[in-house]
């Protein structure tokens, strides 16, 4: 995601990006997006980033201007922070999940990444950084938890990967059927089995879909439940692998318990692919009416609003053709436009 932001940034012509990152962040980056390097300027720091994050967190040094002194704005595309002397600080936030704990397991790890958001967020308030986040959604959750943040919050909606807009090569049932299924014969569960994901109540609504309509499938990413019957679990795909999955099925599931954008969604509908998903979170702002929306806790209106789907032909192809008016709303080009007016606006 904030490779597509970045590719989008130095493509214009009126702003200048120097990557700021250790030797390791800067040969990952040249290696996903090939050519993306040559319109950036480098400079490095030697550290590991999150040792360099507590050094600057402990100590505010060295400032942004160190490395790039004629720099006019500092931008750190997720939860970070980098002290500045004159230049303007924004910051890229993704959700409030952590501070609205939406896990079934209060792990540790958890407990850390919450309190140093927490720690974070209450130093960008400090020094009057600017922020930024995917969804109005996580923008008033955020502000719920942070009142000193209120108003310095701006939405910058994600963009769906143009990857998922192009038409897949040609052997698509063929590469389907390396997992075992055939096209628009399965369900696709993108967000798995987790609790965030509303797993159980997958579980409770796929064997009445099941049952109504035997010749389909759940096809699920990430692992599942084993005595599920018709469900196959698909484990881990690369992207091109990801786009083959949502042509080929009949329906996206996303029954999601919080979300703070819900990326498959709009992944689904540039694909032509029909959702349904909960009405909760920021689904119902980024998916719009075009998608069946229903009730986080219900199983029967799951259900049912995948048969309807699977049944209806006259619906399907409506869902499909607004899916695909809907995603054209959520590009990477109109997210840098946005950033970019926030850079000009901070420096006015």
């Amino acid at each position: 995601m904030i490779i597509n932001l970045v590719r989008e940034l130095s493509a214009r012509t009126d702003l200048s990006i120097t990557v700021l990152g250790n030797h390791s962040d800067h040969r990952r980056l040249g290696e996903i997006s090939e050519g993306l390097l040559d319109r950036c300027a480098l400079r490095s720091f030697w550290a590991k980033p999150s040792a360099q994050q507590l050094v600057w967190y402990l100590t505010n040094l060295p400032k942004g201007e160190f490395y790039e002194p004629a720099c006019d704005v500092v931008w750190c595309p997720a939860e970070s922070y980098v002290p500045t002397s004159k230049a303007k600080l924004i910051v890229g936030v993704h959700d409030a999940a952590y501070f609205d704990e939406v896990t079934d397991k209060k792990a540790v790890s958890f407990r850390l990444q919450s309190w140093k958001w927490r720690a974070l967020y209450h130093r960008l308030a400090t020094v009057g950084a600017q922020l930024y986040t995917i969804s109005e959604f996580s923008a008033l959750r955020l502000e719920s938890h942070f009142p000193e943040l209120k108003n310095k919050i701006k939405v910058v909606h994600h963009g769906v990967d143009p990857l998922f807009l192009e038409q897949p090569a040609p052997g698509l049932e063929d590469r389907l059927t390396r997992w075992g299924l055939k096209p628009r014969k399965y369900v696709f569960l993108p967000g798995g089995f987790s609790f965030r994901k509303n797993g159980p109540l997958v579980e409770k609504a796929w064997p009445m879909i099941s049952s109504a309509f035997p010749g389909y499938q759940l096809a699920s990413l990430g692992g599942g439940p084993r005595n599920l019957s018709g469900c196959i679990s698909l484990g881990w795909v690369s992207d091109s692998q990801l786009r083959d999955l949502y042509r080929g099925a009949m329906v996206t599931w996303f029954p999601s318990r919080y979300e703070g954008f819900g990326l498959p969604v709009i992944e689904s509908m540039a694909s032509g692919t029909p959702v349904v998903a909960s009405r909760v979170s920021a689904l119902p702002e980024v998916a719009g009416d075009a998608a069946l929306l229903c009730p986080v806790d219900e199983p029967h209106f799951h259900a049912q609003a995948v048969s309807d789907l699977l049944s209806d032909s006259g619906t399907w192809h409506l869902l499909s053709s607004a899916g695909l008016m809907r995603a054209d709303l959520f590009t990477w080009a109109k997210a840098s436009d946005k950033l970019a007016q926030l850079f000009t606006a901070r420096q006015q």
